[in-house]
């Protein structure tokens, strides 16, 4: 590193942080040029003093990290990313609207991209304008085919990028797309709609497959680095996608249809995730999950049935080439799905990894409005104003007269001025029914509108992307939905309490005027919005940069396959079982983290012999208190297992209760526990280790606080089944065995019973033990444990990320942080550096079992043969070594291996001259390994080793090697293969790339989240109404007993929540003495529930029915019997 500072002009100051102490006498350093090796950057320091002139950075995005503070403080700098791109760090100071400027050094790659959606509406190419303009600012090359162009261009955007983006039109598609026109007549009809798609689908596709613009791309020699797709009804463009063989993501401007995650491989989440076309919220009776599950697959099995069809058959007949089916494109070429959701107003979705939420992309600061606009809007007063608009398909013009003169005569008798979006202004100027206060426009700058300080209230459609610009700005709104997704947005913003739903067929002047006087002079609708808008504003990068980042992240990454589940590779009955029916280094960085960003902690942790007050190294010595025992101690560093433990999973397990009841006597025998039971202490967050710590649980409820589990392993099947996320036992292996994420049939089987057994054994034989205990020796009135998680737990975050781990479904409440304990290499101690700077261009090796497994404790045999081994090796060795008595002495260790007690793995992995890591395969190890790149051989012993070992051998960066079968000559061949293939480095350093592309750090991460429940009380929205299900209800067990016996033509009774509203939703009545509980026939229901839309079918229970033999439940129509 040349020093240049010295030319700086004015004798200018530079402060350095530079953490080597050995390089600070360095005479080359100018005299104006200080290195300390830790800087302060909060308020009132560095960047908020008043000489600051300037930062050098390397552009983090994190509020942890540079940028945001510099732009804080508005200080300017120059940015040097160091890792490749780091996207939306680099991109932001461009669109900066205050003083602050960056020089950004290098550009970033570009790439080449298509963007397709043929057939769109106004509405959903809103979702793809802002994507397309960041990516050509970036200085990527888009192409971008849109329906509402009717011919070819070139657009100039605010980087005068002109080359960057070609925009494909054409006059039949702009025609398509400009059609999308529905009335209000469209409510309820949603069925409808979906009978027509076939035929609107074989319309589409011709056209397209007519089209210039089409074959211009069919025919091109271009290479495309990406295809990005509207997910919706553009099923007829996926055969480009095969012509020029490029991977593709959808991006999908609604919320997540069903087969749309079933082609993902993500869950449906049948259970509680409600189809958009039902209002059912996400807590739904046995009724409406059955609806919900039956009509949801329905519409997965229609697409394949009658809409893939017909576009394989007029691609194969026009196109005339030898294409693979559009399923067969699905499979082999999708990449992501990028959604238009946000957990802070859509019900809570388990996802794979390959979905992004970018939800409320295109919601933007308003902007000056036009002036005569600006003129209606002040002269508003006190009073504000309204505005209505039905959105882009549905014409405000198009109303019918009843309704429009319902409007008007309200508006009538309003103080408050409105605008209303209508689309035909003929005759309308001198129209006398107009009120003065109102004023009709052709088009409405929404978000100007929703974001002017006069705006009162919003009339809406409930269209997703209104509903998202109302939350953005905090404008209540009353909702009238029509049809598709609106009646479901309509009902989750009235349940929340930010807005009211009426429906039209109901409307009349009265109903509207009281639900506008409700929302105007009733503060708890603002109040609820200021806070739901609070939410979806609380985001760690803004939508638009998250949608960038990972559309660039798949290019990095060659398609990032990495990040779809294995499930995508199942059937559909497959995936849905139907045929089959440690851990401190996880949690000190993130204490660390908390302390250093000026949070009080109080850590009771088990490897502390006692209280005390740790100093971190910003001195905060006084919010840093830490709760130690001499007991609990012993338990946590006598936690040793030997090596004889392989294999030995259900000992272990049937071992936990007795293990439990004594961890619990002595947790609450500790005086530390009774310190902080009987603290008056306010506590704003409770976080938990989530492996073996069910003993801490009554602290929760004592406290009367939210708590959020952290779990230093893999996700553990009954920590998803607490947070209510899937379990997905079609395609995640249970740790304990060595399944893969491919199963075949006796797999599935024994992955799905022996994670069902784990979670019911900690229900039936743990849960209790510990209530026993709590119980007797707390001497308090307190819920049990099963009830404490239901009513206090918000957060599950586990170590575990996409490059290294197989891929979970997850609900939004469970965080991926794993490897946030790695961290750059530090400088080796001297004897260290010593003994590995000798070891010359052959380099060396480090040997580690972890903590729990001492290497002290190896067989003899086993250690003959690493020595035997070690001793033919030109390398040098480092072995992990607890018991050195005697070992210096003994002469069968060879010269060239060093035994130590105790190694800074890190700092070794980090080290030039390491060239292999032998370890048991513990998670953190293998992070550490991958993080800095070292490949390993692996030798599991227990738990979650195996899988780990497993992964790593099949990604083709790490080597297996079963101890069982070990012998001298299978451990040089297997040192040798590492490091003579080049492969294996190859492979590493791809995967090492893969977890280290984040746009934030996992510790980062994990503090975000932490923060982010506190600020928002507890963050319950982030749950799945799953959590609120029995275990049969959210696995739809119940619902799968109705449907086979509903197949089989079985009778007996069932049990239902089945209520008369839920019946007469769909055209259904109840005649029974008792509304809940009713005890109805299989066979009945199954007769009912497909009874002709033409037959109103009556439940009729008879008076002379025997209780003891079960009621037989009568199925009538109205028209015969």
């Amino acid at each position: 590193m040349q020093f240049q500072f010295t030319g700086l002009k004015g004798t200018k100051r530079v402060i350095w942080k530079w953490e080597d102490k050995y390089g600070r006498n360095d005479s080359s350093i100018p005299p104006n040029v200080k290195l300390p090796p830790w800087m302060p950057r909060a308020p009132q320091e560095l960047l908020g003093h008043p000489k600051i002139r300037l930062f050098i950075t390397h552009g983090g995005l994190n509020c942890l990290n540079s940028k945001q503070e510099a732009v804080y403080h508005d200080v300017p700098f120059i940015v040097m990313p160091v890792s490749q791109c780091l996207p939306t760090g680099r991109s932001m100071p461009k669109k900066l609207t205050i003083k602050s400027q960056s020089l950004v050094l290098p550009e970033c790659t570009a790439y080449n991209l298509l963007v397709l959606s043929p057939i769109t509406t106004p509405s959903h190419s809103n979702f793809f304008k802002p994507v397309v303009k960041a990516l050509v600012d970036r200085g990527h090359s888009v192409t971008y085919y849109n329906g509402l162009y009717q011919k070819k261009q070139v657009v100039e955007t605010t980087n005068n990028h002109t080359t960057n983006l070609r925009i494909l039109g054409s006059p039949a598609l702009h025609k398509i797309s400009t059609d999308h026109q529905l009335d209000f007549n469209i409510r309820g009809k949603n069925m409808k709609l979906a009978l027509d798609l076939p035929e609107k689908m074989e319309n589409y596709c011709r056209t397209i497959y007519s089209d210039p613009a089409f074959h211009q791309l069919l025919n091109s020699n271009e290479k495309f680095d990406l295809i990005i797709m509207e997910g919706f009804i553009n099923d007829c463009s996926l055969p480009l996608v095969a012509v020029l063989d490029v991977p593709f993501i959808y991006m999908n401007a609604i919320a997540p249809i069903p087969w749309l995650l079933n082609a993902i491989g993500s869950p449906l989440a049948l259970d509680h995730f409600p189809n958009p076309v039902f209002s059912f919220n996400d807590e739904m009776g046995f009724w409406q999950r059955t609806v919900n599950s039956v009509s949801t697959v329905i519409g997965v099995y229609h697409r394949h049935l009658f809409i893939m069809p017909v576009v394989d058959r007029i691609a194969h007949k026009i196109l005339k080439r030898n294409l693979p089916t559009i399923e067969e494109i699905e499979h082999r070429y999708l990449r992501l799905l990028i959604v238009n959701t946000h957990s802070s107003i859509n019900y809570q979705l388990p996802t794979s990894p390959a979905i992004i939420q970018a939800g409320g992309l295109h919601c933007v600061p308003p902007k000056p409005l036009p002036r005569d606009l600006e003129s209606f809007a002040d002269g508003s007063g006190d009073a504000g104003f309204i505005i209505v608009s039905f959105g882009s398909v549905l014409k405000g013009a198009d109303m019918p007269t009843n309704f429009r003169r319902i409007f008007l005569s309200t508006f009538d008798r309003l103080p408050q001025r409105v605008l209303w979006k209508w689309e035909d202004q003929s005759g309308t100027n001198n129209d006398s029914s107009i009120p003065l206060n109102v004023k009709l426009i052709s088009w409405m700058p929404q978000q100007d509108l929703l974001g002017h300080p006069k705006i009162r209230l919003f009339i809406t459609h409930g269209g997703l992307f209104s509903k998202q610009e109302a939350v953005y700005h905090g404008v209540p709104f009353i909702v009238m939905p029509i049809f598709c997704d609106q009646p479901i947005n309509a009902q989750k913003a009235h349940d929340d309490g930010y807005a009211i739903r009426i429906d039209l067929d109901h409307l009349t002047e009265e109903i509207l005027y009281d639900a506008i006087q409700r929302i105007l002079t009733d503060p708890s609708y603002r109040e609820k919005m200021s806070k739901v808008s609070s939410l979806m504003r609380d985001q760690m990068e803004s939508p638009l940069e998250r949608a960038v980042y990972w559309i660039e992240y798949v290019i990095r990454h060659d398609g990032a396959p990495h990040l779809r589940t294995a499930s995508h590779k199942l059937s559909f009955i497959q995936r849905n079982l139907l045929d089959v029916l440690i851990h401190s280094n996880f949690f000190r960085p993130v204490v660390k983290a908390l302390v250093d960003r000026g949070h009080s902690v109080t850590y009771y942790n088990g490897l502390y012999h006692k209280n005390q007050v740790v100093e971190t190294t910003n001195n905060h010595t006084t919010t840093f208190r830490v709760l130690g025992s001499p007991s609990l101690h012993k338990i946590s560093t006598d936690y040793q297992v030997d090596f004889n433990i392989r294999d030995k999973p259900m000992k272990f397990l049937s071992e936990l209760p007795e293990k439990m009841e004594n961890y619990c006597t002595t947790i609450y025998s500790d005086p530390a526990f009774h310190q902080l039971l009987n603290s008056n202490e306010k506590f704003d967050l409770i976080i938990i280790e989530g492996y073996l710590n069910d003993c801490s649980l009554p602290l929760v409820a004592i406290m009367d606080v939210p708590f959020i589990y952290m779990n230093a392993v893999a996700a553990i099947p009954w920590l998803l089944n607490a947070i209510g996320s899937p379990l997905a036992l079609d395609h995640f292996p249970n740790p304990v065995f060595n399944f893969k994420d491919e199963m075949n049939f006796w797999q599935r089987t024994v992955n799905s019973v022996s994670s069902l057994m784990g979670v019911y054994l900690r229900h039936l034989f743990v849960m209790p033990v510990v209530d026993r205990i709590a119980h007797k020796m707390l001497k308090r009135n307190l819920p049990t444990i099963a009830e404490i998680e239901h009513r206090y737990l918000s957060l599950l975050i586990v170590n575990t990320h996409s490059s290294i781990n197989y891929q979970l479904p997850t609900s939004p409440a469970v965080i991926q942080a794993g490897g946030l304990n790695c961290v750059p290499p530090k400088p080796l101690p001297r004897h260290l550096e010593s003994f590995v700077a000798g070891s010359g261009d052959a380099g060396f090796i480090i040997v580690s079992f972890g903590s729990v497994l001492k290497g002290t404790d190896m067989p003899s045999h086993i250690r003959r043969i690493f020595l035997s081994t070690f001793d033919r090796l030109p390398q040098r060795v480092l072995w992990k070594w607890e018991d050195q008595s005697g070992t210096n002495n003994d002469s069968s260790i060879p010269p060239n291996v060093k035994l130590i007690s105790w190694m800074p793995q890190q700092d070794l992995l980090g080290h030039p001259k390491i060239r292999l890591f032998i370890t048991h395969g513990g998670l953190n190890s293998k992070q550490e390994a991958v993080y800095h790149g070292v490949p390993f051989i692996v030798m599991p012993i227990f738990c979650d080793q195996p899988i780990n070992a497993q992964k790593a051998h099949d990604d083709g960066y790490a080597i297996r090697i079963d101890i069982d079968n070990l012998t001298e000559e299978i451990l040089y061949d297997t040192i040798q293969r590492i490091l003579t293939v080049p492969s294996y480095r190859e492979k590493m350093n791809k995967v090492s790339a893969l977890m280290r592309d984040q746009t934030e750090s996992p510790l980062e991460r994990a503090v975000y989240w932490i923060e982010y429940v506190i600020r928002h009380d507890g963050a319950p929205h982030l749950r799945t109404a799953s959590h609120k299900l029995s275990f049969i209800q959210r696995n739809l067990f119940d619902v799968l007993i109705f449907v086979l016996a509903c197949e089989q033509g079985i009778d007996g009774c069932v049990v239902t929540d089945i209520t008369a509203e839920d019946l007469s939703k769909m055209g259904l009545t109840l005649k029974l003495g008792t509304k809940k509980n009713s005890c109805l026939s299989y066979r009945t229901m199954c007769k009912c529930f497909t009874t002709p839309d033409s037959v109103t079918p009556v439940f009729q229970l008879p008076k002379s029915t025997s209780t003891q033999d079960g009621p037989a439940a009568c199925c009538h129509n109205t028209k015969k019997s």
